[in-house]
């Protein structure tokens, strides 16, 4: 039997070179009431306000650091403008540092664009330890700051309901000191990012695993206590995957070749052990961004009926359960550019349902792996009534023009977030609440899916 997807890339497709800003959602220098006197003082994961800065600024809520919490912030006078900045002391041996929104300071979506104005500085330490110490989006420390204050703009995507402002991770005796001050916080339609370069342009690519580079029980990728994580593809003669991902809360996980093939000795097992709630993620090189189709075979073991999953957008929703025969899995991706880094990777999840309560343990099988440019030319059978969006570009309602019977109707972001999907039953779907921006329509109609791309005005 044959499984379909809509699949999209989680990354982001926008203009490389303009971006609006859409809306400001703080703007300040630490002069205003609610960051209390100079030298106050918290460490750690400890929250502003309860450093006695008070609670009448409900959009900052805390500095949050691990490993040591050896990180301090202090409200001084060594300001760019005005009287007070932060001062934000990081010590030693501390990792994951990074001052922090409320999740519900406002109505964030994941996926959106921010820019981050702010004046800042650090000291010598912080030159000599790189200079490269301020970011919106983890490890990507590309602002290099020097000893005197100057204007920085940072870019990201809204990631777990937060804006988040990070620090690089410190070792054994390093640490440093930045100040900050003059921060204007804003939603923005599109983050100027240069792509990189694609590593692999050969397609159609195909893997079947009988390549000589893989013999059976040869790890491709693995995370436990004992070894360690070492979570990238094989090079040799399969040049297109780079990465296996493991998600959180995974004890342990295994990928290996084995002989359990859908087609001749070879296929690629997946061997999870004890997941809770999370997911893999089989990861491309850079690879031109356009439209892609995937097709390839999967199963899972008596253990995973019921709990293995397979799918390729973050919305468990849009999941497929796995049997344990093989079955046949298509579907179509745009691949587009990252808007944090300028990547154009093609991302496959093979997961768990993470609404299911408890440990789990059980195995997945992938074999014949097929990556061809291009949307598939049908689906099986050719729709039987003609289908029309309209109007396209849209401002506030789009009409969807068919005869067929529409039994579901989503709207997709192009980072993979799905942002409508209540579907009422009718043919014109209410887009006003959108920001401006391109978007995936994924309607399924007499037991075909198809997709088009909108822009919303």
């Amino acid at each position: 039997m044959r499984k379909f997807f809509t699949l999209l890339l989680l990354a982001a497709a926008f203009s490389v070179n303009a971006q609006n800003v859409l809306e400001t959602f703080w703007q300040g220098g630490f002069e205003q009431p609610g960051f209390g006197p100079v030298s106050t003082n918290v460490n750690g994961t400890a929250s502003f306000a309860n450093a006695g800065i008070t609670a009448d600024d409900a959009f900052w809520l805390n500095v949050w650091s691990i490993d040591s919490k050896n990180t301090s912030v202090t409200i001084v006078d060594d300001a760019s403008e005005g009287s007070q900045a932060f001062l934000f002391t990081i010590g030693e041996s501390t990792g994951d540092i990074r001052m922090r929104t409320s999740s519900n300071a406002t109505d964030y979506v994941n996926g959106e664009f921010v820019k981050v104005t702010l004046d800042a500085k650090t000291d010598q330490a912080g030159v000599d330890a790189g200079g490269k110490l301020i970011s919106v989006v983890k490890n990507t420390f590309k602002d290099a700051l020097t000893t005197s204050y100057a204007s920085y703009e940072l870019y990201g995507a809204i990631a777990n309901n937060r804006i988040q402002i990070w620090f690089p991770n410190t070792g054994a005796g390093e640490g440093y000191n930045v100040w900050v001050d003059n921060v204007k916080v804003e939603k923005v339609d599109a983050i100027p990012v240069d792509p990189v370069d694609p590593e692999f342009t050969a397609f159609p690519y195909t893997e079947d695993f009988e390549s000589g580079d893989y013999t059976i029980g040869a790890d491709i990728a693995k995370k436990n206590d004992t070894d360690g994580e070492n979570d990238f593809w094989n090079g040799g003669t399969h040049p297109l995957f780079d990465r296996y991902w493991r998600g959180n809360f995974t004890t342990e996980y295994l990928t290996s070749v084995d002989a359990d093939a859908y087609a001749g000795a070879k296929a690629m097992k997946l061997a999870v052990n004890t997941m809770e709630g999370s997911n893999f993620r089989l990861r491309s090189v850079n690879i031109p961004a356009g439209d892609y189709t995937i097709t390839f075979k999967a199963k899972t073991d008596g253990a995973g009926v019921g709990k293995a999953k397979i799918g390729f957008v973050e919305d468990a929703a849009s999941w497929y359960s796995l049997t344990d025969t093989y079955a046949e899995y298509s579907g179509s991706y745009t691949v587009t550019v990252n808007p944090n880094n300028g990547t154009t990777r093609l991302i496959v999840f093979y997961t768990c349902d993470p609404n299911v309560a408890g440990t789990q343990s059980y195995n997945i099988w992938i074999d014949d792996i097929e990556v061809k440019e291009g949307l598939p030319t049908s689906i099986d059978q050719p729709l039987k009534a003609e289908m029309r969006f309209y109007p396209n570009p849209v401002q506030s309602e789009l009409n969807i023009k068919t005869d067929a019977k529409l039994s579901k109707v989503e709207v997709y972001s192009l980072t993979g977030q799905k942002v409508l999907g209540d579907y009422t039953g009718s043919k014109l779907i209410n887009v006003a609440s959108l920001s401006k921006g391109v978007y995936i329509v994924s309607v399924e109609a007499d037991g075909q899916i198809i997709r088009k791309k909108v822009t919303k005005q």
